[in-house]
């Protein structure tokens, strides 16, 4: 079972198995690092040669090895002075140096582990692969010379490889399913953000199978289909609303009061009755809006649920994008 520390000390901390810390900017991860490396060459007689030392950048890299190299250094000469003060370093050595015997031994290992800086294993982590792929071409089945991409390298090829899709396959849709995905709040940024945090793990997850024809002429005859049949339900429903209207909306008229005679009472009296329809879908919840316009109430309802029908649409047309950007 895991173990949990609320506080770190890189001289005392086990050095066996994992250890995960959790560190933000400035708190001494440099330093703690260099300080265990001392530790790995003395209390575990460890070759410096053989401890791996992997970060993110090159500066990253640049600073660490200054760190370890002197902390190696002043390690050495504190051993042979025997003078070590207060500061973690000099109280972890003098710890390995309180007898005549430890201090000679310390300073045999130190010494050695002076002459190995040159041999330092500290490598960004695309320089640790590349190094890996070069030396174990045949074992890895990788091709010899194999090259790893920079993280700037990286993000241009994605890049590259993401708007030519979005091109190819996005820009060329038809205007009526581009504005049903503008309407669900589709995005290139977002897209390609989500794309970004997949290829970092956090792939996302399609909502159903992607077709093998997605998004090709075939697909969006289907999805124009599909539109086409929401569509003519709801102008149905509309002209049925307006028929209604013309005979009875005097009657309406009359039953207007308090929120329901500002809500409906301009509409209803100049006659727009695509005005009053749309108010009426926007108000349909609230209770004077049924108690007012009764079964017309409940049928423009059925055009509310159709235009739900059309905003769940874009929504998983456009998880369906993002997870075909991904593939």
């Amino acid at each position: 079972m895991p173990q949990y520390h609320n506080a770190f000390d890189p001289s005392k901390v086990t050095l066996a198995q994992s250890n995960l810390i959790e560190a933000s900017a400035g708190t001494g991860k440099t330093f703690s690092i260099a300080l265990m490396a001392v530790r790995l060459v003395v209390e575990k007689r460890i070759p410096l040669e053989k401890v791996l030392m992997v970060t993110f950048t090159k500066a990253a890299t640049a600073e660490l090895e200054d760190r370890v190299r002197l902390f190696i250094r002043n390690a050495l000469r504190l051993a042979r002075k025997g003078v070590y003060g207060t500061d973690p370093l000099g109280m972890l050595v003098a710890g390995y140096c309180d007898t005549e015997a430890k201090r000679a031994d310390t300073e045999a290992l130190l010494t050695q582990a002076q002459i190995d800086l040159d041999r330092l294993n500290i490598r960004t982590i695309h320089g640790f692969c590349q190094q890996v792929m070069k030396e174990y071409s045949f074992e890895t089945g990788q091709v010899f010379g194999a090259e790893t991409l920079s993280p700037e390298e990286h993000d241009r090829i994605c890049a590259d490889a993401f708007h030519e899709y979005w091109r190819q396959r996005v820009n060329v849709m038809g205007e009526d399913l581009l504005r049903i995905l503008l309407d669900a709040g589709l995005s290139r940024d977002d897209v390609y953000n989500m794309v970004k945090q997949g290829i970092s793990g956090k792939i996302p997850a399609p909502v159903e199978t992607l077709p093998g024809d997605f998004l090709l002429p075939t697909h969006q005859a289907r999805l124009r289909t599909q539109l086409a049949q929401w569509s003519a339900e709801i102008e149905t429903i509309r002209e049925e609303a307006y028929a209604d209207l013309d005979t009875n909306g005097q009657a309406y008229l009359k039953l207007l009061k308090g929120h329901a005679k500002t809500a409906f009472g301009p509409s209803l009296t100049a006659g727009d009755w695509p005005a009053l329809f749309d108010m009426i879908m926007v108000k349909i919840g609230n209770d004077y809006t049924k108690n007012t316009f009764g079964r017309l109430r409940d049928r423009i309802n059925e055009a509310v649920a159709l235009y739900d029908q059309q905003k769940l649409f874009g929504k998983r047309l456009a998880n369906m994008i993002t997870c075909a950007a991904f593939q």
